[in-house]
């Protein structure tokens, strides 16, 4: 069965405003290649308009700022038309693979993938992102293969190492988990993510005070990142210190209040020291909410639990043990202790 995408790629992709094509001007090529111009529609527009339609460049960057918008099927139909216009465009062929990997389309995205990588045997993204199509779609011994190609290519590519450190995190092998997150932060000494699922790791592996340090570094790094407040306060409720593990819980809460993994992780807590009315309300505020993240259907068929016991007449005790909710951005098992497995940013 496929797993359903988290897409954080490398983006290529920046919001933009849809302003109405005119007269192309001067600055309207430079505006157009601008990742992130409020204009970079309307400029590629008026570029192609004025005698362009025949620059795959146009049509790629447009494509780009119509994906992250959202609008896939336009952006599909640049990337097709670049593609057309120059067949051996390997950037067309990637940037299209990422959107079709955003439409849940991971054969056809793979392909598109693929097809990049044949025409630049060391494009680092395509490798990098192919891998992560690969664990989506379950294959993680090609995944694997991928990280390990990219890294050939260039030993320093922090992404490929984050993303192998997943992977073997979900085959519970958490020392060489930690060191591929370690090698991440020797590389980007300031990445917040790779300080998170390293502290994860540690907790999985039984050290909680490296695991407590590496969520807290994380939060400094990223004080608005709301996945290390929480992962924190798994470990702080598990050591039986509930008024920190409240304390984050909250926080990660202020950040993201439709942080369903968040919230039942508190509302177990407050189960936990007997405060069964707050417990109740946070299990069904987590009900409430839209699956936002990948963790979302997890952390509210807990939530289903636990409302079975608190409505049963022998409701647990207080201080009864509870699994937490895996708090990490995307889909996970308390039950197997696992990484949660996330496709990266490869920026």
């Amino acid at each position: 069965m496929r797993n359903r995408i988290a897409l954080v790629f490398f983006s290529f992709f920046s919001f933009i405003s849809l302003v109405a094509a005119g007269p192309a001007s001067a600055d309207d090529r430079s505006t157009c290649a601008q990742r992130g111009h409020d204009d970079r529609i309307a400029a590629c527009s008026r570029l192609i308009a004025k005698g362009g339609a025949g620059d795959a460049a146009l049509f790629d960057n447009r494509g780009a700022e119509y994906g992250e918008k959202g609008d896939y099927d336009r952006a599909i139909a640049d990337f097709s038309e670049a593609i057309r216009i120059n067949p051996k465009y390997a950037q067309a062929w990637r940037d299209r693979g990422l959107v079709l990997l955003r439409k849940n389309e991971l054969e056809r995205g793979i392909a598109d993938l693929s097809e990049a990588i044949r025409l630049d045997p060391k494009y680092l993204d395509a490798y990098n992102e192919r891998g992560m199509a690969y664990v989506a779609s379950g294959d993680a011994e090609r995944a694997m293969a991928d990280y390990n190609a990219a890294i050939r290519i260039n030993p320093r590519f922090k992404h490929a190492y984050y993303n192998r450190g997943r992977l073997y995190g979900t085959k519970g092998d958490y020392s060489r988990a930690i060191a591929e997150f370690s090698e991440v932060i020797r590389i980007d000494p300031e990445h917040a993510m790779a300080y998170n699922l390293r502290g994860y790791a540690y907790h999985l592996a039984g050290d909680t005070e490296r695991a407590v340090a590496d969520f807290s570094e994380s939060i400094r790094i990223s004080p608005r990142l709301a996945f290390p407040y929480n992962n924190r306060g798994n470990v702080y409720r598990q050591q039986g210190r509930q008024d920190r593990a409240l304390a984050d819980y909250n926080e990660a809460l202020r950040l993201d209040p439709q942080y369903t993994a968040a919230l039942v992780n508190r509302g177990m807590t407050y189960e936990k020291i007997g405060d069964t009315a707050r417990a109740r309300a946070d299990f069904d505020a987590a009900l409430a909410f839209p699956q936002k993240h990948d963790g979302a259907k997890q952390a509210q068929d807990k939530a289903r639990e636990r409302i079975a016991v608190l409505s049963d007449i022998t409701v647990k005790p207080p201080g009864a043990t509870s699994t937490a909710v895996i708090a990490l951005p995307g889909p996970s098992s308390s039950k197997d202790k696992r990484i949660a497995l996330v496709i990266g940013n490869s920026a």
